[in-house]
């Protein structure tokens, strides 16, 4: 089956063109926490005959069309680009015996999202912690290639409390700043995970329990 594929990234979701509901093209975001990741993508005919010419654009706002050349490949089954920065990418695909098709994707670098996590209160009876999540990059952009309009896909933040040795924590997907009747019996490492498209990061505080040991 023909796709393309953005080996190493962190996400995918699809896009969402006003013009052409029906069309789904990958969005892969990737994780720049150090400034120095580079995607790729990787193509693979969903058709015809073998071997293939690969040609690569990347999406101009100037001409408002894919018409920035990238790279060609002629003669071969699959094809790869590297050190692709943020954008739309297509690539048309052709053989000596008349088949053609093309395939689009976009590549986002996301950054880590802001976490923290601390002791809100206790007492003998329960434990309450505070968390706190945020994006470094709220929105992500592209564009519809028909119509030329600016679409717009917010980024998604996902958190999860746990903690070592493992104890009680409500709802800890759900619940930012749960709190526990049950509290644990031995000191534990709380600690908050919090995921965005392209990255995760971590806040950690240790609890020491107020129990008779």
């Amino acid at each position: 089956m023909g796709q393309i594929t953005a080996p190493g990234m962190n996400s995918v979701r699809y896009t969402n063109y006003p013009s052409a509901p029906a069309v789904r093209d990958p969005i892969f975001f990737y994780c720049n926490s150090q400034g120095t990741t580079s995607a790729y993508l990787n193509a693979v005919s969903p058709g015809g005959a073998g071997p293939f010419t690969f040609s690569w654009f990347r999406w101009s706002d100037a001409t408002r069309g894919f018409t920035i050349p990238v790279s060609s490949e002629a003669g071969v089954m699959n094809s790869t680009v590297t050190g692709l920065g943020e954008g739309g990418y297509r690539v048309n695909i052709s053989s000596s015996l008349g088949y053609s098709t093309s395939l689009t994707a976009w590549i986002f670098y996301d950054s880590p999202p802001g976490a923290s996590a601390r002791l809100a209160n206790n007492t003998c009876d329960y434990v309450a912690l505070d968390g706190d999540t945020s994006s470094v990059i709220r929105r992500f952009y592209y564009r519809d290639p028909l119509n030329w309009n600016i679409q717009g896909l917010k980024n998604e933040l996902t958190f999860t409390w746990s903690s070592d040795p493992e104890s009680v924590i409500p709802y800890p997907s759900i619940e930012l700043n749960p709190i526990t009747f049950t509290p644990p019996l031995d000191d534990v490492t709380y600690k908050l995970t919090v995921n965005s498209l392209g990255c995760a990061s971590e806040a950690a505080f240790f609890y020491e329990s107020i129990h008779v040991k």
